[in-house]
């Protein structure tokens, strides 16, 4: 994976998670709008974590090949 495209990937992921934190009525957590934007949000972050354990398995795989 190119550097630059894993850095864009994450970047965009974690905008996405805080403009969907951004849209979560704290006020009224409960309510059925919230759930999108929490699902959402934290799919996003999820995402995110999946793409820096991409990135530490790439680099194992660098230092056994070596």
């Amino acid at each position: 994976m190119n550097k630059v495209l894993f850095y864009v990937l994450v970047v965009l992921a974690l905008v996405l998670a805080g403009y969907n934190a951004y849209l979560i009525d704290f006020s009224n957590f409960f309510a059925d709008k919230n759930f999108v934007a929490t699902v959402s949000a934290i799919a996003a972050l999820a995402a995110v974590i999946l793409l820096l354990i991409l990135k530490i398995s790439k680099k194992i795989e660098a230092q056994i090949k070596r």
